[in-house]
């Protein structure tokens, strides 16, 4: 039943559209990790879900399948690429193991579905199953929300197949649109827009120092039994601005050098 719906919406130009996709994908990746040929900064975001890849490379399968959530414009297709350089570039996965596409252009050119690009994907281009796929496979999918049979693809992948990897992105909806089946499958790694203090460190390399975030909380939110007692934090405070030689950064941030 599954092969004649495939035909009916051609199969070739699937293959076709998977291959482009497997090709551009480097070309894609410098363009969303680089500018002017350096390479952009990693978010704390990108570092869990790199953890994640590595567990799952070294044999760890519990958490194979990534929901990224975020507003539009955040930053989400680019912790994508910088995980395609991180496989393609120091883990050395070959090119076609590792598959981008985004499911706007997938549903405006093509009219098709998730599930369908992964099945061709695993079936034409790998010549195997889901259940006999024997080396793992790296399936990154933007934009999901465009498809809204997602949850249902990635679903059938994750309980079909322990070799296989996918991260998941889109809009914000996707929290409300997860389904207890795949919830409970999934890790969620919302991606929020860039606090001040994540800024500090990736645009000007300005560390602010541990424990600043429940100090700073504590003296604007916590009842303060005198003056001096303020005073007092307010003191600890400055000195951890100021680092431990007494050096002071831009806005009162410690510098660390590379």
């Amino acid at each position: 039943m599954y092969k004649k719906k495939m035909v009916s919406i051609d199969k070739d130009t699937f293959i076709r559209y998977i291959f482009a996709k497997l090709a551009e994908a480097p070309t894609l990746a410098r363009s969303y990790t680089e500018i002017d040929g350096k390479r952009l900064r990693y978010r704390r975001v990108y570092l869990r879900i790199k953890k994640y890849v590595e567990d799952f490379l070294a044999g760890d399968v519990e958490n194979r399948l990534i929901i990224l959530p975020g507003l539009r414009g955040v930053g989400k297709t680019t912790i994508l690429f910088q995980i395609y350089n991180y496989l393609w570039g120091q883990k050395r996965i070959e090119q076609d193991r590792i598959l981008y596409f985004s499911t706007d252009e997938l549903k405006t050119y093509l009219g098709g579905r998730i599930r369908d690009v992964i099945n061709v994907f695993i079936q034409e281009i790998h010549r195997t199953s889901l259940v006999n796929l024997d080396r793992e496979i790296f399936i990154f999918v933007d934009e999901a929300h465009f498809d809204k049979d997602w949850g249902q693809a990635v679903k059938i992948v994750y309980d079909q197949s322990k070799k296989v990897f996918i991260i998941v992105t889109g809009s914000s909806a996707l929290n409300l649109e997860l389904s207890v089946d795949v919830a409970r499958r999934a890790k969620r790694e919302i991606m929020f827009p860039m606090n001040f203090s994540e800024y500090m460190i990736l645009k000007h390399k300005f560390f602010p120092p541990s424990g600043m975030t429940p100090s700073i909380r504590g003296l604007l939110f916590s009842p303060i039994k005198n003056l001096a007692d303020g005073i007092r934090t307010t003191n600890e405070l400055r000195r951890k601005l100021h680092g431990p030689t007494g050096r002071e950064g831009m806005g009162g941030f410690f510098i660390f050098s590379e």
